[in-house]
């Protein structure tokens, strides 16, 4: 079975110890919106209140081993040099109200850029400078591809109030669908920042980006970013 996990909006991801790590901030407007094979009965998944973790049973052997794809570059990477450079980052889980973490690690596939989007700006939040364009596209989302040798896998999410286990079935491919946009439910505020309640720089910078020069409002960025090499916990 062909399983294609797509991921679209607020995310993390980064390739660590041999397992994809993607990381969701969630709040009211970032809901972490799950569905397979694009069909109808999506679920929320944020929980408000608690933090979660997904992982997944293949029922057996699922390959490739946890890889980049050709165009992994293309995501936007936040430690290149000119954000936060290579080995500043590190892990430093905020604990604001209103907010959550969706932890998800995935043993296997190859991850890579997906749909294109551009006319992308970053500036440093505390200096007032004007913002400065990334050179060419990046990606509107992203795309894990495994191949499994089971027709059966399970998603299994993980929180303080229990364990959910959902059954996944399909005799040639499996479709699921990962979206954490806020889309209209935009408030103004440049969605960048949410990263930071995962990540801190080692100088306390931060930085926003996203579509136009203004990058404030609905333009702001909710599209996914690596940081190659992976932070330091």
């Amino acid at each position: 079975m062909d399983v294609e996990i797509t991921v679209k909006g607020s995310v993390i991801c980064y390739l660590k110890d041999d397992f994809w790590h993607l990381i969701f901030v969630t709040d009211e407007t970032h809901l972490v919106k799950f569905s397979i094979d694009n069909k109808a009965g999506v679920k929320e998944l944020r929980h408000a209140g608690f933090n979660r973790s997904i992982t997944f049973d293949f029922n057996g052997e699922a390959t490739p081993k946890a890889e980049k794809g050709d165009d992994f570059g293309k995501i936007l990477n936040i430690a290149r040099k000119e954000m936060h450079g290579k080995n500043k980052i590190k892990v430093a889980r905020k604990f604001k109200k209103g907010r959550e973490i969706i932890q998800m690690i995935i043993p296997v596939g190859t991850l890579d850029y997906g749909d294109p989007t551009y006319n992308y700006h970053y500036r440093e939040v505390k200096r007032n400078t004007k913002s400065e364009p990334l050179d060419g596209e990046v990606a509107s989302c992203i795309k894990i591809n495994i191949k499994s040798k089971s027709k059966n896998l399970s998603m299994i999410i993980v929180d303080g109030s229990g364990t959910t286990i959902t059954p996944l079935q399909s005799n040639t491919k499996l479709s699921l669908n990962f979206d954490n946009d806020c889309g209209d439910e935009c408030k103004g505020e440049n969605d960048f920042n949410l990263y930071y309640d995962w990540l801190q720089d080692a100088d306390n910078k931060r930085f926003i980006a996203g579509k136009g020069p203004q990058l404030i409002g609905k333009q702001g960025n909710c599209d996914p970013i690596t940081v190659d090499p992976p932070p330091e916990d």
